[in-house]
Protein backbone atom coordinates (compact mmCIF):
# COMPACT_ATOMS: atom_id res chain seq x y z
CA UNK A 1 0.00 0.00 0.00
CA UNK A 2 2.80 2.38 0.90
CA UNK A 3 4.58 1.58 -2.36
CA UNK A 4 1.41 2.28 -4.31
CA UNK A 5 0.94 5.68 -2.64
CA UNK A 6 4.62 6.55 -3.23
CA UNK A 7 4.33 5.69 -6.91
CA UNK A 8 1.07 7.59 -7.51
CA UNK A 9 2.26 10.81 -5.86
CA UNK A 10 4.92 11.69 -8.48
CA UNK A 11 2.46 10.73 -11.21
CA UNK A 12 -0.09 13.23 -9.85
CA UNK A 13 2.60 15.91 -9.66
CA UNK A 14 3.61 15.32 -13.27
CA UNK A 15 0.00 15.48 -14.43
CA UNK A 16 -0.55 18.74 -12.55
CA UNK A 17 2.66 20.20 -14.02
CA UNK A 18 1.64 19.12 -17.51
CA UNK A 19 -1.80 20.68 -17.01
CA UNK A 20 -0.24 24.00 -15.97
CA UNK A 21 2.03 23.92 -19.01
CA UNK A 22 -0.94 23.29 -21.32
CA UNK A 23 -2.91 26.14 -19.74
CA UNK A 24 0.03 28.52 -20.18
CA UNK A 25 0.42 27.39 -23.77
CA UNK A 26 -3.26 28.00 -24.55
CA UNK A 27 -3.19 31.43 -22.91
CA UNK A 28 0.00 32.34 -24.79
CA UNK A 29 -1.51 31.41 -28.14
CA UNK A 30 -4.69 33.29 -27.29
CA UNK A 31 -2.69 36.41 -26.45
CA UNK A 32 -0.65 36.10 -29.65
CA UNK A 33 -3.87 35.70 -31.63
CA UNK A 34 -5.30 38.89 -30.15
CA UNK A 35 -2.09 40.80 -30.87
CA UNK A 36 -2.13 39.50 -34.46
CA UNK A 37 -5.70 40.74 -34.86
CA UNK A 38 -4.69 44.20 -33.67
CA UNK A 39 -1.88 44.37 -36.23
CA UNK A 40 -3.99 42.89 -39.04
CA UNK A 41 -6.99 45.17 -38.48
CA UNK A 42 -5.56 48.25 -40.30
CA UNK A 43 -4.67 46.17 -43.36
CA UNK A 44 -8.06 44.47 -43.49
CA UNK A 45 -9.75 47.84 -42.99
CA UNK A 46 -7.77 49.37 -45.86
CA UNK A 47 -8.79 46.54 -48.20
CA UNK A 48 -12.41 46.78 -47.08
CA UNK A 49 -12.46 50.56 -47.49
CA UNK A 50 -11.27 50.23 -51.09
CA UNK A 51 -14.59 48.56 -51.92
CA UNK A 52 -16.75 51.22 -50.26
CA UNK A 53 -18.43 54.22 -51.83
CA UNK A 54 -17.19 57.68 -50.87
CA UNK A 55 -20.28 58.55 -48.78
CA UNK A 56 -20.00 55.25 -46.88
CA UNK A 57 -16.32 55.91 -46.14
CA UNK A 58 -17.32 59.18 -44.46
CA UNK A 59 -20.30 57.68 -42.61
CA UNK A 60 -18.82 54.32 -41.53
CA UNK A 61 -15.01 54.72 -41.60
CA UNK A 62 -14.19 51.76 -39.29
CA UNK A 63 -16.74 49.24 -40.59
CA UNK A 64 -15.06 46.15 -41.99
CA UNK A 65 -17.92 44.99 -44.23
CA UNK A 66 -19.12 47.49 -46.87
CA UNK A 67 -22.87 47.95 -47.22
CA UNK A 68 -22.45 48.40 -50.97
CA UNK A 69 -19.51 46.79 -52.79
CA UNK A 70 -18.11 48.91 -55.60
CA UNK A 71 -15.04 48.89 -57.86
CA UNK A 72 -15.23 52.60 -58.51
CA UNK A 73 -12.05 53.28 -56.53
CA UNK A 74 -10.04 50.77 -58.57
CA UNK A 75 -11.48 52.12 -61.82
CA UNK A 76 -10.38 55.63 -60.94
CA UNK A 77 -6.96 54.39 -59.84
CA UNK A 78 -6.18 52.54 -63.08
CA UNK A 79 -7.52 55.43 -65.12
CA UNK A 80 -4.71 57.57 -63.65
CA UNK A 81 -1.89 55.55 -65.28
CA UNK A 82 -0.80 53.84 -62.06
CA UNK A 83 1.33 51.38 -64.01
CA UNK A 84 3.58 54.19 -65.17
CA UNK A 85 3.88 55.49 -61.60
CA UNK A 86 4.83 52.04 -60.33
CA UNK A 87 7.45 51.66 -63.06
CA UNK A 88 8.92 55.07 -62.27
CA UNK A 89 9.19 54.19 -58.58
CA UNK A 90 10.79 50.83 -59.26
CA UNK A 91 13.22 52.12 -61.88
CA UNK A 92 14.37 55.10 -59.82
CA UNK A 93 14.67 53.10 -56.60
CA UNK A 94 16.61 50.28 -58.28
CA UNK A 95 18.98 52.64 -60.09
CA UNK A 96 19.66 54.72 -56.99
CA UNK A 97 20.23 51.61 -54.84
CA UNK A 98 22.66 49.99 -57.29
CA UNK A 99 24.60 53.21 -57.88
CA UNK A 100 24.80 53.88 -54.14
CA UNK A 101 26.25 50.45 -53.44
CA UNK A 102 28.75 50.76 -56.30
CA UNK A 103 30.01 54.31 -55.77
CA UNK A 104 29.83 54.21 -51.98
CA UNK A 105 31.91 51.02 -51.95
CA UNK A 106 34.52 52.59 -54.25
CA UNK A 107 34.71 55.75 -52.17
CA UNK A 108 34.70 53.92 -48.84
CA UNK A 109 37.51 51.60 -49.93
CA UNK A 110 39.59 54.49 -51.29
CA UNK A 111 39.25 56.52 -48.09
CA UNK A 112 40.17 53.63 -45.77
CA UNK A 113 42.59 51.51 -47.79
CA UNK A 114 44.45 53.90 -50.12
CA UNK A 115 46.77 56.38 -48.42
CA UNK A 116 46.83 59.78 -50.16
CA UNK A 117 47.40 63.32 -48.86
CA UNK A 118 44.29 64.80 -47.27
CA UNK A 119 42.30 61.54 -47.20
CA UNK A 120 41.31 62.12 -43.58
CA UNK A 121 40.18 65.67 -44.34
CA UNK A 122 38.12 64.48 -47.32
CA UNK A 123 36.43 61.83 -45.18
CA UNK A 124 35.61 64.35 -42.43
CA UNK A 125 34.28 66.81 -45.02
CA UNK A 126 31.96 64.13 -46.43
CA UNK A 127 30.74 63.19 -42.96
CA UNK A 128 30.24 66.90 -42.18
CA UNK A 129 27.64 67.19 -44.95
CA UNK A 130 25.45 64.76 -43.00
CA UNK A 131 24.87 67.51 -40.41
CA UNK A 132 23.15 69.71 -43.01
CA UNK A 133 19.36 69.17 -42.79
CA UNK A 134 17.83 67.82 -45.95
CA UNK A 135 15.15 70.53 -46.01
CA UNK A 136 17.87 73.17 -46.33
CA UNK A 137 19.17 71.54 -49.50
CA UNK A 138 15.83 71.47 -51.36
CA UNK A 139 15.87 74.99 -52.85
CA UNK A 140 19.57 74.99 -53.87
CA UNK A 141 19.12 71.53 -55.37
CA UNK A 142 16.05 72.69 -57.33
CA UNK A 143 17.93 75.73 -58.68
CA UNK A 144 20.86 73.58 -59.80
CA UNK A 145 18.60 71.02 -61.50
CA UNK A 146 16.60 73.75 -63.23
CA UNK A 147 19.78 75.40 -64.47
CA UNK A 148 20.98 72.09 -65.89
CA UNK A 149 17.59 71.38 -67.50
CA UNK A 150 16.90 68.25 -65.42
CA UNK A 151 13.46 69.15 -64.08
CA UNK A 152 10.75 66.54 -64.80
CA UNK A 153 13.28 63.90 -65.88
CA UNK A 154 14.78 60.66 -64.61
CA UNK A 155 18.23 62.22 -64.41
CA UNK A 156 16.95 64.95 -62.09
CA UNK A 157 15.65 62.30 -59.67
CA UNK A 158 18.53 59.84 -59.93
CA UNK A 159 21.77 61.84 -60.18
CA UNK A 160 21.40 63.76 -56.86
CA UNK A 161 20.98 60.45 -55.01
CA UNK A 162 23.49 58.27 -56.87
CA UNK A 163 25.92 58.53 -53.95
CA UNK A 164 25.27 59.77 -50.43
CA UNK A 165 27.47 60.74 -47.50
CA UNK A 166 25.78 58.12 -45.33
CA UNK A 167 26.51 55.40 -47.89
CA UNK A 168 30.18 56.37 -48.02
CA UNK A 169 30.36 56.46 -44.22
CA UNK A 170 28.72 53.03 -43.97
CA UNK A 171 31.06 51.43 -46.50
CA UNK A 172 34.10 53.10 -44.95
CA UNK A 173 33.22 51.63 -41.55
CA UNK A 174 32.74 48.22 -43.15
CA UNK A 175 36.17 48.25 -44.81
CA UNK A 176 37.75 49.68 -41.67
CA UNK A 177 36.49 46.65 -39.71
CA UNK A 178 38.34 44.24 -42.02
CA UNK A 179 41.88 43.67 -40.67
CA UNK A 180 44.54 44.92 -43.04
CA UNK A 181 46.59 41.85 -42.22
CA UNK A 182 44.20 39.76 -44.31
CA UNK A 183 44.94 41.75 -47.47
CA UNK A 184 48.65 41.86 -46.68
CA UNK A 185 48.72 38.10 -46.15
CA UNK A 186 46.99 37.55 -49.49
CA UNK A 187 49.59 39.70 -51.25
CA UNK A 188 52.68 38.45 -49.43
CA UNK A 189 51.87 34.83 -48.62
CA UNK A 190 50.35 32.89 -51.49
CA UNK A 191 49.07 29.40 -50.73
CA UNK A 192 49.85 26.58 -53.14
CA UNK A 193 48.75 22.96 -52.95
CA UNK A 194 50.86 20.02 -54.11
CA UNK A 195 49.07 16.72 -54.76
CA UNK A 196 51.39 13.73 -54.81
CA UNK A 197 48.75 10.99 -54.74
CA UNK A 198 45.17 12.06 -53.98
CA UNK A 199 43.17 15.16 -53.15
CA UNK A 200 39.63 13.84 -53.32
CA UNK A 201 36.24 14.96 -52.01
CA UNK A 202 36.80 16.97 -48.81
CA UNK A 203 40.55 16.89 -49.51
CA UNK A 204 39.97 18.61 -52.84
CA UNK A 205 37.59 21.11 -51.25
CA UNK A 206 40.50 22.14 -49.05
CA UNK A 207 42.98 22.18 -51.94
CA UNK A 208 40.66 24.27 -54.13
CA UNK A 209 41.06 27.17 -51.70
CA UNK A 210 44.75 27.41 -52.63
CA UNK A 211 45.99 29.94 -55.18
CA UNK A 212 47.50 27.19 -57.35
CA UNK A 213 47.29 23.42 -57.43
CA UNK A 214 50.16 21.22 -58.62
CA UNK A 215 49.49 17.57 -59.31
CA UNK A 216 51.84 14.75 -60.27
CA UNK A 217 51.34 12.78 -63.48
CA UNK A 218 49.74 9.95 -61.49
CA UNK A 219 48.04 12.14 -58.88
CA UNK A 220 44.26 12.36 -58.77
CA UNK A 221 42.00 15.26 -57.81
CA UNK A 222 38.27 15.92 -57.79
CA UNK A 223 35.60 13.44 -56.68
CA UNK A 224 33.34 16.43 -56.10
CA UNK A 225 30.28 14.64 -54.80
CA UNK A 226 28.35 13.59 -51.72
CA UNK A 227 27.60 10.05 -50.59
CA UNK A 228 25.40 8.85 -47.73
CA UNK A 229 24.80 5.28 -46.62
CA UNK A 230 22.24 3.58 -44.40
CA UNK A 231 23.04 0.18 -42.91
CA UNK A 232 19.94 -2.00 -42.59
CA UNK A 233 20.83 -4.86 -40.25
CA UNK A 234 17.26 -5.87 -39.50
CA UNK A 235 17.78 -9.13 -41.45
CA UNK A 236 20.85 -9.98 -39.38
CA UNK A 237 18.93 -9.14 -36.19
CA UNK A 238 16.08 -11.46 -37.15
CA UNK A 239 18.48 -14.26 -38.04
CA UNK A 240 20.08 -13.96 -34.62
CA UNK A 241 16.80 -13.75 -32.73
CA UNK A 242 17.04 -10.02 -31.98
CA UNK A 243 14.09 -7.66 -32.18
CA UNK A 244 14.26 -3.98 -31.25
CA UNK A 245 11.32 -1.83 -30.13
CA UNK A 246 11.80 1.94 -30.34
CA UNK A 247 9.71 4.44 -28.41
CA UNK A 248 10.24 8.01 -29.57
CA UNK A 249 8.62 11.43 -29.80
CA UNK A 250 8.75 13.28 -33.11
CA UNK A 251 8.08 11.63 -36.46
CA UNK A 252 11.67 12.06 -37.67
CA UNK A 253 13.38 10.89 -34.47
CA UNK A 254 13.57 7.24 -35.57
CA UNK A 255 14.89 8.00 -39.07
CA UNK A 256 18.02 6.08 -40.08
CA UNK A 257 17.59 3.48 -37.33
CA UNK A 258 19.98 0.68 -38.44
CA UNK A 259 17.71 -1.97 -36.93
CA UNK A 260 14.85 -1.09 -39.32
CA UNK A 261 14.59 -0.68 -43.11
CA UNK A 262 14.94 2.89 -44.34
CA UNK A 263 11.47 4.47 -44.58
CA UNK A 264 10.37 6.53 -47.57
CA UNK A 265 10.18 9.64 -45.42
CA UNK A 266 13.72 9.14 -44.14
CA UNK A 267 14.94 8.47 -47.67
CA UNK A 268 13.40 11.73 -48.91
CA UNK A 269 15.08 13.66 -46.06
CA UNK A 270 18.44 12.04 -46.79
CA UNK A 271 18.18 12.66 -50.55
CA UNK A 272 17.31 16.32 -49.97
CA UNK A 273 20.27 16.77 -47.61
CA UNK A 274 22.66 15.06 -50.04
CA UNK A 275 21.44 17.35 -52.85
CA UNK A 276 21.84 20.43 -50.64
CA UNK A 277 25.38 19.54 -49.59
CA UNK A 278 26.26 18.67 -53.20
CA UNK A 279 25.12 22.11 -54.35
CA UNK A 280 27.24 23.78 -51.67
CA UNK A 281 30.26 21.63 -52.60
CA UNK A 282 29.92 22.37 -56.31
CA UNK A 283 29.45 26.11 -55.77
CA UNK A 284 32.51 26.32 -53.51
CA UNK A 285 34.78 24.52 -55.99
CA UNK A 286 33.40 26.49 -58.95
CA UNK A 287 33.95 29.80 -57.18
CA UNK A 288 37.46 29.00 -56.01
CA UNK A 289 38.61 27.55 -59.32
CA UNK A 290 36.83 30.15 -61.50
CA UNK A 291 34.79 27.43 -63.18
CA UNK A 292 31.11 27.20 -63.95
CA UNK A 293 28.95 25.04 -61.70
CA UNK A 294 27.89 23.10 -64.80
CA UNK A 295 31.53 22.24 -65.56
CA UNK A 296 32.05 20.93 -62.03
CA UNK A 297 28.84 18.88 -62.13
CA UNK A 298 29.82 17.49 -65.54
CA UNK A 299 32.64 15.53 -63.91
CA UNK A 300 29.99 13.44 -62.15
CA UNK A 301 32.20 13.23 -59.04
CA UNK A 302 34.86 11.47 -61.09
CA UNK A 303 38.61 11.50 -60.38
CA UNK A 304 40.81 13.50 -62.74
CA UNK A 305 44.46 12.57 -63.18
CA UNK A 306 47.54 14.49 -64.26
CA UNK A 307 47.14 16.49 -67.47
CA UNK A 308 43.39 15.80 -67.60
CA UNK A 309 42.90 17.60 -64.28
CA UNK A 310 44.78 20.63 -65.65
CA UNK A 311 42.80 20.57 -68.91
CA UNK A 312 39.51 20.65 -67.01
CA UNK A 313 40.61 23.42 -64.65
CA UNK A 314 40.85 21.30 -61.50
CA UNK A 315 44.62 21.83 -61.27
CA UNK A 316 47.11 24.36 -62.64
CA UNK A 317 50.36 22.53 -63.35
CA UNK A 318 51.68 18.99 -63.58
CA UNK A 319 54.83 18.41 -61.56
CA UNK A 320 56.33 17.04 -58.41
CA UNK A 321 56.46 18.70 -55.02
CA UNK A 322 60.02 19.85 -55.77
CA UNK A 323 58.82 21.44 -59.01
CA UNK A 324 56.07 23.27 -57.17
CA UNK A 325 58.44 24.44 -54.45
CA UNK A 326 60.93 25.76 -57.01
CA UNK A 327 58.20 27.57 -58.96
CA UNK A 328 56.81 29.11 -55.78
CA UNK A 329 60.25 30.31 -54.72
CA UNK A 330 60.73 31.91 -58.13
CA UNK A 331 57.24 33.49 -57.96
CA UNK A 332 57.90 35.02 -54.54
CA UNK A 333 61.10 36.57 -55.87
CA UNK A 334 59.08 38.53 -58.43
CA UNK A 335 57.55 41.92 -57.56
CA UNK A 336 53.94 40.81 -57.81
CA UNK A 337 52.03 37.58 -57.45
CA UNK A 338 48.81 37.25 -59.39
CA UNK A 339 46.33 34.55 -58.56
CA UNK A 340 44.75 32.83 -61.51
CA UNK A 341 47.58 33.00 -64.08
CA UNK A 342 48.15 29.42 -63.19
CA UNK A 343 46.89 27.49 -66.17
CA UNK A 344 50.35 27.35 -67.70
CA UNK A 345 50.80 24.04 -69.42
CA UNK A 346 53.20 25.05 -72.16
CA UNK A 347 56.15 26.37 -70.17
CA UNK A 348 55.14 30.06 -70.05
CA UNK A 349 55.88 32.46 -67.23
CA UNK A 350 54.20 31.75 -63.89
CA UNK A 351 53.23 35.33 -63.15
Amino acid sequence: MAASMTTSAPTAVRRESRLRQNIRLVLSYALLFLIALVFLYPFVLAISTSFKTLPEINERPVALIPQTFTLEGYQRMFALNVGRWAFNSFFIAATVTISNVLFSALAGYSLTRIAFPGSRFVFLAIIGTMMIPGIVQLIPMFIVLKTLGMIDSYTGLIIPKMVTAFGIFLMAQFFEAIPREIEEAARMKPVWAAVDDWALSAGYLLASAADRIWVTRTGGVGSVGIIAMHLDQSGWDAANGLRYTTIFAGDRKNDFNPHEPLSEGARSVLVAEVDRLYGMFVDAVARRRSLSAAAVRATQAGILYGEDSVAQGFADRVGTFRDALAAMTDSLAKPKFTKGVAHDRAGHNES
